[in-house]
């Protein structure tokens, strides 16, 4: 069982990274359509998502080693719920700057 938990725990910090470099590229390219369009500083939030992560992958790499008596499963479960609700919450940041994008697919 323990196998099983490593390789989707390093299936997890590849996904987080990738995640990772994708809110930072989203936070790049929103900050320039937001200063085009005139929109408020809502990019800040991926920004804030993306330390949030990084938080978020340090604990679940360093509570394990100090908590022997815990089972991985339960800090795993936690940190997991943790990053799916930030990239949930991220959607409608995108949505607020992207909205555009989507609007003229919908037309045609």
């Amino acid at each position: 069982m323990d196998a099983i938990v490593t390789q989707i725990s390093d299936a997890v910090y590849i996904l987080d990274v990738s995640v990772f470099f994708l809110m930072m590229i989203l936070a790049a390219l929103s900050k320039r359509i937001g200063e085009a369009l005139n929109v408020p500083h809502f990019y800040h939030y991926y920004y804030t998502c993306s330390a949030m992560l990084i938080f978020i992958v340090a604990v679940d790499m360093i509570l394990p080693a100090f908590m022997l008596d815990t089972d991985r499963s339960e800090i795993s479960t936690v940190t997991m719920a943790l990053r799916a609700g930030l990239v949930i919450t991220t959607f409608p940041v995108a949505m607020i700057y992207w909205r555009w994008l989507f609007s003229e697919n919908l037309k045609k």
